[in-house]
């Protein structure tokens, strides 16, 4: 009875601290509009992060207030690092980014990994994945209203549904990537794409 009671109060006390445990949502300004960021539950940050526990890392996200889309008609524009408690973060995650409309989307070199449709339904023209991103995750842009797709040469692994898009209509620098793994069904490749892909990467 004993053992009991000391393995319930354990439960106890480990669901409150996981209760207590949350993601935290903060916002910086730049160039006179709200960027939004997310800090991740320790428990699951693990699923996110980039470096070590010595770095601080943050994801870009949506905005957590009012529509919660940004506004319609802007050059979107992230930095490398951000300021929050005190204490500088690493923007190293791709989130998803909700908007009508933008005119541009810049993110910053400091990107290593990105979610799920991370554009969704958003019209924007021209998308350049980030620098140093060297995967493009499952249904990242699935779905999107992009129309031209520029790849950086760090990308190594394009996974199931990445490309996949009814709008898109070109993806350029696919021949000059490090892309080591391509899962299945990455993009609809329609008439007017073969080309793009007619050229495999020297790690194909």
């Amino acid at each position: 009875i004993k053992m009991k009671r000391i393995l319930l109060l354990l439960a106890c006390c480990f669901t409150f601290m996981a209760g207590q445990a949350a993601d935290t949502y903060f916002s910086v300004i730049e160039n006179g509009v709200k960027l939004w960021f997310r800090i991740w539950d320790p428990a699951y940050e693990y699923l996110y992060k980039s470096y070590d526990a010595s770095v601080n890392e943050v994801e870009i996200t949506y905005p957590r207030d009012g529509n919660q889309k940004y506004p319609s008609g802007i050059d979107l524009a992230f930095p490398e690092t951000v300021e929050y408690g005190g204490k500088t973060y690493h923007v190293t995650y791709l989130g998803q980014i909700a908007a009508d409309q933008l005119n541009s989307l810049s993110l910053p070199a400091s990107i290593r990994k990105a979610g799920q449709y991370v554009l969704s339904t958003m019209d924007l023209k021209h998308f350049h994945t980030p620098e140093n991103l060297t995967e493009l995750g499952n249904q990242m842009l699935y779905l999107s209203q992009v129309e031209e797709v520029w790849l950086a040469p760090n990308v190594k692994r394009l996974e199931s549904f990445c490309l996949y898009s009814f709008k898109i209509k070109h993806v350029h620098g696919f021949a000059q990537t490090h892309i080591e793994k391509i899962r299945h069904r990455v993009t609809l490749c329609k008439d007017d794409m073969v080309q793009d892909f007619a050229v495999l990467p020297p790690t194909l």
